[in-house]
């Protein structure tokens, strides 16, 4: 009975240890939640993002291959945390409609993660979009304009310009 009890015990002690570490992660993401991008003092972004895309025009059988690079301007090391595991978006848009986004249909990581950039440093992210819409269908020849932006907590960092790729 006595060695019954001492599990019983020791199961509640390690029950509310998990209970006390959720509470404690709450509060964090809490404080997570309020990080805001990074900016200088007169409100300047610190991170320059710049879009390509290549060829441009672009047959419509064909596919365009996008690069989003991202540059830290400054001279000391900057932290940002996102929502997930998605660090960025890009879409496309014809008339003022979105007709493909990178993110469609896709998964990610639901948690809170932090990332960095060294002073000076460019991550550059690369992908192929094959000229579909969000529904599968190739879309129109015509002009499309790409946007990109940094999917930070509380604030995003939209790419300067969009880039207008022509797609015959």
């Amino acid at each position: 009975m006595r060695k019954r009890c001492n599990n019983l015990a020791r199961s509640g002690l390690v029950i509310w240890l998990i209970i006390s570490a959720i509470i404690a992660s709450a509060g964090s993401v809490n404080k997570a939640s309020s990080v805001k991008p990074p900016t200088s003092a007169s409100g300047t972004r610190l991170l320059k993002l710049t879009l390509t895309a290549k060829p441009n025009p672009v047959n419509v059988s064909g596919s365009v291959q996008m690069k989003l690079s991202v540059e830290n301007k400054t001279g000391k090391k900057i932290s940002y945390q996102t929502s997930s595991g998605q660090r960025f978006e890009i879409t496309a848009e014809r008339d003022g409609k979105v007709v493909w986004n990178w993110s469609r249909g896709k998964m990610f990581t639901m948690a809170i993660q932090s990332h960095s950039f060294d002073a000076g440093q460019i991550q550059a992210f690369s992908l192929d979009w094959n000229l579909s819409d969000n529904n599968g269908k190739k879309v129109a020849p015509g002009h499309y304009k790409l946007a990109a932006q940094l999917k930070t907590m509380g604030e995003k960092f939209p790419a300067p310009a969009p880039v207008d790729l022509v797609v015959k």
